[in-house]
């Protein structure tokens, strides 16, 4: 099954934990945007913090902010 994006966006890390496996950015006037340990590794990136940038491709989730996948550390 593929994913259907929705657009590509950049957003700010919110919150991650490496732990727990997830964690989410914020986007201006919008709501928080879900990333999983498992997108960022299947993007390639190792590892990220609050307050990076990151770019990637926005899934729409039901009544939520969407998820991430290809995600790309911007700064």
């Amino acid at each position: 099954m593929t994913d259907v994006v929705y657009e590509r966006v950049q957003a700010s890390v919110k919150f991650y934990s490496r732990d727990k496996g997830y964690g989410f950015c914020k986007r201006e006037g919008k709501m928080d945007v879900y990333i999983s340990q498992r997108a960022l590794e299947r993007s390639g990136v190792s590892q990220i913090k609050e307050n990076d940038m990151l770019e990637f491709d926005l899934v729409p989730v039901l009544n939520k902010g969407g998820r991430a996948i290809n995600i790309k550390v911007v700064k």
